[in-house]
């Protein structure tokens, strides 16, 4: 059986279907958000480690064990050329 609906009715539930639809959207591009947030934090971490990691190895000042390591691996590189 066919029951007539006003037009507008019909509309309606069309636009609340859209508005609610929008909202999962809306939703499942915060978790996105959120999770590009996380891989974002890690890498910025990863770069500090780096970045200090050659700040380190830049430093004029080293130490006794690092200056005789550094001499051994140019007389390494000195005896393959």
């Amino acid at each position: 059986m066919f029951v007539a609906v006003p037009v507008y009715l019909c509309i309606h539930s069309l636009l609340n279907c859209n508005f609610f639809l929008r909202i999962l959207q809306v939703e499942a591009l915060a978790v996105q958000l959120t999770q590009r947030e996380g891989e974002l934090i890690q890498e910025k971490a990863e770069v500090k480690k780096l970045a200090n990691f050659l700040k380190q190895v830049s430093c004029p000042v080293l130490h006794g064990d690092e200056r005789s390591l550094i001499r051994n691996s140019k007389r390494k590189e000195d005896q393959a050329l």
